[in-house]
């Protein structure tokens, strides 16, 4: 809990938190490729449905807008502590029309290696 409150900052709009590294983690591999598959693949996926492929678009296109993600420009980022993460889309609803949600895949693998194994989990907040 000390890491998390020593990590946390406010710019006079939003919180942002650091990410929770086990100590000891082992370092990432490069998994671009693997990613850009993901990618490939979500987007033919999407092109078959113009409606989903738009509405993908536009719920990616809010994350800008709200700052809550950001283009990486080329390959950047510290080794071993960068890691492309994945995403796919999951429509829910009913009545007709359906809600996109995207949900980002923190246990996606390469070589054993995943983000979600590289950090700490936190807290339970939730009973049981």
């Amino acid at each position: 809990l000390t890491r998390f409150e020593e990590s946390v900052s406010f710019d006079g709009q939003r919180y942002s938190v650091g990410l929770l590294w086990k100590p000891g983690a082992s370092p990432l591999p490069n998994n671009l490729e693997m990613a850009k598959r993901r990618l490939r693949s979500l987007r033919h996926r999407l092109a078959r449905d113009p409606d989903k492929e738009r509405e993908y678009a536009d719920v990616i296109q809010s994350y800008l807008d709200h700052g809550w993600a950001e283009e990486v420009p080329g390959e950047s980022g510290p080794i071993g502590r960068t890691w492309y993460l994945p995403h796919h889309a999951v429509y829910q609803g009913g009545s007709g029309k359906e809600k996109c949600r995207v949900v980002f895949d923190g246990s996606a693998e390469k070589t054993g290696a995943s983000l979600n194994r590289c950090l700490e989990p936190g807290p339970k907040l939730q009973p049981d």
